[in-house]
C-alpha cells in the first residue's frame, strides 16, 4: 500500500526486516549447526501441523478423502526418493569416496532431486481418486457443441483454492484440494472435480502465472469463485515426469492469457 508520498515505506521496512532476519539466521547456522537444524526442524514442523489443521478444518466434507489419498501419495514419494537418495550415495561411498559427510550430503541432495523430478504415486493418486468419482465426468457436455478446440481427452488435474486470511503471515496455504477433470477450451477452462465444478474465464480470472513445470497459479475475482479463495492452484498430475507436463501447461496458461488480453482489450480506458 502506498504512502502519502507515493513510496510503499512499510513494504520496503518489511522486505529489509526479513532479508536481516535471513542474514542472522545463516550466520547462526554456521556458528551453531546443530541448534540451527533443530530451530528449523521445530519450525517447519509447526509450520506443516498449522497448514494441516487449516485445510482440514476449510476442506468439504465431500472432500475430506482426498486429503488422506494426498497424504499417502506424499508419503510414498518421500519413501522412493529416499531409497534413490540412499542407492546414489551409497554407489558414491562405495566405490568413489568413502567419506561420511559426502555420503549424507549426496543422500540429501539426491533426494531432494528425486522428490522433485520424480511422482512416483502419481498412478496410485489417480486410481484413488477415480475410485471417488466413480463415473464419467458431468461436465463432459460443456463442449458438446465444439471440440474443434478442445484436447483429445481431459487433463487430470488437481485444483487447490488458497487463502491469505490466515492470520499468519502475509502468504497464502491452501484452505481445499480437490483433483478431477480440467477441460480446456479457447478462452475458458472448466475444471470438474470431486464436490468442486469451476469455470475459469475473462470474468472470473483477475490474473494467472506459471509456479512450475506443472503448475498454474490463477488469481480470482473475489465475486467470481468458490469457497471465498484468494487464488487457485492447478497442478497437471498426470506424468511420471512432472516437467513433461510443460506443454499442457503453456496450453493452459496461453488460453487464460489470451482470455484476459481480449477481456483488457474490450474494456475502454
Amino acid at each position: 500500500m502506498l504512502c502519502a508520498h507515493g513510496f510503499p515505506w512499510r513494504a520496503m521496512l518489511s522486505l529489509c526486516m526479513l532479508e536481516t532476519l535471513i542474514v542472522l539466521y545463516i550466520l547462526l547456522a554456521f556458528i551453531f549447526p546443530f541448534h540451527s537444524l533443530v530451530i528449523s526442524l521445530g519450525a517447519g514442523m509447526a509450520w506443516l501441523i498449522y497448514r494441516g489443521n487449516f485445510l482440514l478444518k476449510n476442506q468439504p466434507l465431500k472432500g475430506k478423502p482426498i486429503i488422506w489419498i494426498s497424504l499417502l501419495a506424499t508419503a510414498v514419494n518421500f519413501f522412493m526418493s529416499a531409497l534413490v537418495g540412499g542407492a546414489m550415495a551409497s554407489l558414491v561411498y562405495f566405490f568413489i569416496l568413502g567419506n561420511y559427510y559426502l555420503f549424507l550430503f549426496n543422500f540429501l541432495f539426491c533426494a531432494a532431486i528425486s522428490l522433485r523430478w520424480f511422482d512416483f504415486a502419481y498412478k496410485l493418486y489417480q486410481a484413488q481418486i477415480l475410485k471417488l468419482i466413480k463415473s464419467p465426468p458431468a461436465s463432459a457436455a460443456f463442449f458438446e457443441a465444439d471440440d474443434e478446440n478442445v484436447t483429445s481427452q481431459p487433463l487430470f488435474a488437481v485444483c487447490m483454492g488458497l487463502s491469505k486470511k490466515t492470520g499468519l503471515g502475509g502468504g497464502m496455504v491452501p484452505m481445499f484440494i480437490d483433483s478431477g477433470y480440467l477441460y480446456v477450451k479457447e478462452g475458458k477452462l472448466f475444471f470438474d472435480g470431486i464436490f468442486l465444478r469451476h469455470l475459469f474465464d475473462a470474468n472470473s480470472v483477475m490474473d494467472a502465472e506459471k509456479v512450475s513445470s506443472e503448475k498454474i497459479r490463477i488469481f480470482a475475482n473475489p465475486g467470481e469463485n468458490p469457497f471465498k479463495a484468494d487464488a487457485f492452484l492447478l497442478v497437471l498430475r498426470r506424468r511420471f515426469y512432472p516437467f513433461k507436463s510443460r506443454a499442457s501447461r503453456d496450453k493452459i496458461f496461453n488460453v487464460l492469457s489470451a482470455s484476459l488480453e481480449n477481456c483488457h482489450e474490450g474494456v475502454p480506458s
